[in-house]
């Protein structure tokens, strides 16, 4: 549950998403000051699956920035992350 907050420092939040984030999103997340990004499935992962993503990690994007300090945490349920979207890829195939 989100809670309203007068808080206009994220540094403290941690953002949990099931892939990592493209090179737009994450400039966005930095943007947004969040301070962590935790994710399962690679951006390697997903170009292997067949998703169309620009090669460039989280990471690489963070250290072009200027906030080199942001957490990322990748790999976190990894297996299940991936079977969501190797599904989805398969959905996508049989349409």
């Amino acid at each position: 549950m989100l809670q309203e907050s007068n808080d206009d420092n994220w540094s403290n939040y941690i953002l949990y998403t099931t892939a990592e984030p493209c090179s737009m999103c994450m400039s966005a997340i930095l943007w947004s000051g969040i301070g962590t990004v935790v994710y399962g499935s690679s951006i390697k992962t997903l170009q292997t699956m067949g998703w169309k993503q620009i090669d460039l990690t989280s990471n690489e994007v963070i250290a072009k920035s200027w906030d080199s300090e942001m957490a990322t945490m990748g790999g976190v349920l990894e297996e299940e992350c991936d079977q969501l979207f190797l599904n989805a890829v398969q959905k996508l195939k049989a349409s």
